[in-house]
């Protein structure tokens, strides 16, 4: 079950922690859309992963003709659709093209509470 006053880690750190160009990059990324530090750009890449996964296992069920896989992918569209990440007409290859500044982009605070997860 957990211990309630440690939480489970929502984002990875990088495999190799000194690459001059990922810590440039990363740095870039901070500057630009206000980040208060790296966890956070670390946390919006661990969403980006979340559904960039959830869209190649749907893909490979669609090809199958899955029904339930069809229900899937028009719950994550309708998801993504919701937080502005994606148009209205988007289909699973947009959500596949989806990249970190899409996301942080559309990152939304509350004080210091991600609306999304």
């Amino acid at each position: 079950m957990g211990d309630p006053k440690f939480p489970k880690k929502r984002y990875s750190t990088p495999r190799h922690p000194w690459e001059k160009e990922r810590i440039d990059e990363e740095r870039a990324l901070v500057v630009k859309y206000g980040l208060k530090n790296k966890k956070e750009l670390w946390r919006s890449q661990a969403v980006l992963d979340s559904v960039r996964s959830q869209a190649r296992t749907l893909q490979a069920k669609i090809r199958s003709n899955d029904p339930v896989a069809i229900k899937q992918l028009n719950l994550l569209l309708a998801r993504l659709n919701r937080y502005k990440i994606t148009s209205d007409n988007s289909s699973l290859d947009d959500i596949l093209s989806l990249n970190i500044e899409n996301i942080l982009e559309r990152q939304l605070f509350t004080g210091r509470t991600w609306l999304f997860p």
